[in-house]
């Protein structure tokens, strides 16, 4: 996919206002598709957080890297811990736990302090926004202003207000204005040179209630904070701080070192960022640490340091968070709790300019720490272990291999074993031993799983077929480890590769997938979609994957895709696929032996063709018969000569199925040329080769992503696909191709009823179909014009107001 050119954003955040930036994606449409082995995450993020691997693969996100890690290295996480990471969204993009398609989302705290407030003054809808962004100079700068604890705090307060004096008391009516000028300081959504006017409450007079005195210079100081007047936001807090009687006093410290994060981190439209504020914050919150009387905002404030220890000192910081994260941590590292410290681990793994110098070798095994945040950047140290194994997991090549290796044989652990495997391929002079190591992992190790994909890949690549086939077997039938879908699905492609027959192939073909929203062009998908959304019923419970379905397109005969069709292993949906597709490849080829002895399985599983197939077996001679099926192809856009990989034409505009007999609105109607695409055709050219790259994990199994002839074709069965293969390659376009047939046939039989139908429909196939520059000017326009002055009064040619260039 191509991005719109951008201009250069820099994003600075604040102490807990750090919100991800949103994908930048440009216009679909975008189209349903199956995953069939998650690449970024695990199946069920449940059963993965509790030990369950399955699986692993290298292109998983950090997070379940981190989880898969601890596990292998006999770690395993408590339940409070457990809890955490099953309880995070973002950890699995592409779990295939149920999600309602029809459930509300949760108002927002945003919005509950819109209700709240409403409930006073009942002045209904009321707008504020969180978001705030500016122009400094060249650069423009985004953050979320408005956190949602100050929602939360602002509805607490005003029920105690309104319980103490009132709903409809001055005092809380008053209130409720000087609130609503806090909040309109958190919205900025101008560009403009200059700052946005502050909106500041005035003092509460010396007569009001010493509680809402104290409200009101809370106010005063979070209005300057939100407006971006730092040093008057933190005089006011200071102020605060040393009011023994305000409610506020021992927040207020807190709330200081917040302003001075904001200040030295993200500076406003006048000034630039201060780092020294920063080592003033380090200061303060380590001051609140120190006093138990502060004990309350304790855990915030460990949290705020860890922010800071991440700017100021990296290095250090990022190795303490290697050590708390994997448990063995010195006692008296400060923590904020697994959640935020794992939060900022994975925050610094993914920001190599951030951690790249944290991570780089050296000689030294001692980290240098900088002293101050000005230092431009931090010494070199030896990342930790964890850190070393997802970075060496993740990446590809033969260092990644070799350096995998080696820490496997210096730790013998199953982490490095699983790195180390995953990587070698059967030439490699360590991998009869890898074999060896995986072979003796019990079953009931979080490895097992990924031990023995990799060391039966092994196997099958070393030539051993037969021993493999029958040990890929006997895990196909395990149900001790259960095999998840996407795990599943690898050891049936690897079975696949050794099918020793057709029967077999087809038997190991039909795989369970996830759907999916599919982006052609780029390498990920929006997470899954659940089975359980509008449509799903329509969605078959097996594909074929690339595959088994480029195999079946691209690299059998005729003969034994007419076996395939006829085959009575594989689920109904899938032999439709193969049916339609073989049946149309053999019109295409003019083979009529085969497409009619198709016909009677095609009208059984497809019987939206029965009306129009009709004449087929009623005409008299060949070429009637070859018209026959031309006017049923026009009537049918669902015919293609190619099986589809993933999900179907049905199920491809996500909320709107197309029938076989129905116009798809996105051009999903019959074939492209089957040629291989000329560079200047779009991604979507061709409906076939959007999804027939092949996949990551399936790589693992071709490593060069071509997918080879069965092994079990005879060379003449390779000989005739291949001259097949060429024959439908030199065959134009759907559109073109009928257009042609139904011209030379108008010519030789003008008198046959069908024909202004034909006509009209060639012209619609030149609209809807995948068309080229032959097929406005050959077919389109000499259909139109065939149709107009043969047919002037036929009811078909007054639909036909237009031919398409």
């Amino acid at each position: 996919m191509k991005f719109v050119a951008r201009i250069l954003i820099a994003l600075i955040l604040a102490a807990a206002l750090i919100v991800p930036s949103p994908l930048a994606l440009a216009c679909g449409p975008y189209f349903l598709g199956a995953t069939f082995t998650g690449t970024t995450g695990p199946d069920e993020l449940s059963a993965y957080t509790n030990g369950d691997l399955q699986l692993l693969q290298s292109t998983y996100w950090h997070r379940p890297l981190f989880i898969a890690y601890r596990y292998l290295i006999g770690k395993p996480f408590t339940q409070a811990e457990s809890n955490v990471l099953a309880s995070d969204p973002n950890a699995d993009a592409q779990s295939t736990d149920a999600r309602s398609a029809d459930a509300k989302p949760a108002p927002s705290p945003e919005q509950e302090w819109v209700a709240a407030r409403d409930k006073v003054l009942a002045m209904g809808s009321y707008g504020i926004g969180s978001d705030s962004h500016f122009q400094r100079g060249d650069t423009y700068v985004f953050y979320t202003n408005c956190l949602d604890d100050a929602y939360r705090n602002a509805i607490s307060t005003l029920d105690k207000r309104v319980a103490q004096f009132g709903a409809q008391s001055a005092a809380v009516k008053d209130w409720i204005a000087a609130q609503d000028q806090v909040f309109g300081n958190c919205s900025n959504d101008s560009f403009n040179s200059k700052s946005k006017p502050a909106v500041i409450p005035a003092a509460a007079p010396d007569s009001d209630p010493e509680i809402i005195r104290a409200d009101r210079a809370y106010q005063i100081a979070a209005a300057h904070f939100y407006a971006g007047n730092y040093d008057a936001a933190l005089s006011e807090f200071d102020a605060i701080a040393k009011d023994s009687n305000s409610p506020y006093a021992n927040m207020a410290p807190y709330l200081a070192a917040r302003t001075l994060i904001r200040k030295g981190s993200l500076g406003n439209v006048d000034t630039e960022p201060d780092p020294h504020s920063l080592e003033q914050a380090d200061t303060k919150l380590r001051a609140i640490l120190a006093d138990k009387n502060l004990a309350e905002i304790h855990p915030a404030s460990r949290r705020l340091l860890g922010y800071l220890a991440i700017r100021l000192h990296p290095a250090e910081r990022f190795h303490q968070l290697e050590s708390l994260v994997t448990g063995s941590a010195a006692t008296n590292i400060p923590t904020a709790g697994f959640d935020q410290d794992l939060t900022d681990y994975l925050w610094m793994l993914d920001h190599d300019n951030i951690v790249s110098n944290a991570t780089a070798p050296t000689p030294s095994k001692s980290p240098a720490t900088p002293t101050s945040a000005s230092d431009s950047k931090s010494p070199a140290v030896d990342p930790g272990d964890i850190t070393d194994w997802i970075r060496t997991f993740q990446s590809p090549g033969k260092p990644a291999y070799e350096h995998s290796l080696q820490r496997w044989h210096e730790s013998k652990s199953p982490a490095w074993l699983i790195a180390a495997i995953s990587k070698a391929d059967a030439g490699d002079s360590a991998a009869p031993e890898l074999i060896a190591a995986a072979g003796k992992i019990p079953q009931d190790s979080p490895a097992s799983i990924t031990a023995s994909f990799h060391r039966l890949r092994l196997l099958t690549e070393s030539g051993k077929s037969a021993d493999t086939r029958n040990q890929l077997d006997q895990v196909l039938a395990q149900t001790k480890p259960d095999l998840g879908r996407s795990a599943k699905n690898q050891f049936l492609a690897l079975r696949l590769k050794l099918a020793t027959n057709l029967d077999e192939f087809l038997r190991y073909a039909p795989r369970s997938a996830a759907i999916a929203i599919s982006i052609p062009g780029e390498t990920d998908s929006f997470p899954e979609v659940s089975p359980d959304q509008p449509n799903a019923s329509q969605w078959k419970s097996s594909y074929f994957d690339a595959d088994s379905a480029l195999s079946l397109t691209e690299k059998m005969p005729m003969r034994l895709l007419v076996d395939a069709a006829k085959s009575k292993s594989l689920p109904p949906a899938l032999q439709r696929e193969i049916v339609v597709a073989a049946w149309t490849r053999a019109i295409l080829l003019n083979n009529e032996p085969a497409s009619r002895e198709l016909t009677p399985l095609l009208l059984d599983l497809v019987p939206e063709l029965k009306d129009s197939l009709a004449p087929y077996d009623a005409a008299q001679d060949s070429t009637e018969r070859q018209f026959a099926t031309v006017f049923a192809i026009l009537h049918n856009p669902g015919a293609r000569p190619f099986v589809p990989i993933g999900l179907p034409r049905d199920a491809l505009s996500f909320g709107n199925p197309t029938a076989f007999n129905e116009i798809d609105n996105f051009r999903d109607n019959w074939w492209c040329s089957p040629a291989p695409p000329q560079p200047e055709q779009s991604p979507a050219a061709t409906y076939f080769r959007i999804f027939a790259t092949v996949s990551a994990p399936l790589r693992q199994i071709y490593f060069d992503g071509k997918i080879p002839a069965p092994t079990f074709l005879t060379d003449f069965d390779r000989s005739e696909a291949e001259k097949e293969l060429a024959s439908l390659a030199s065959q134009p376009a759907a559109p073109n191709w009928l257009g042609k047939q139904v011209l030379a046939f108008a010519k030789s039989h003008p008198e046959d009823p069908r024909i202004p139908e034909a006509l009209h429909l060639v012209v619609r196939a030149s609209r809807y179909g995948c068309s080229d520059g032959d097929s406005s000017e050959s077919y389109s326009k000499a259909a139109f014009s065939l149709l107009h002055s043969n047919y002037p009064d036929n009811p078909w040619t007054k639909k036909t107001p237009y031919w398409y260039q």
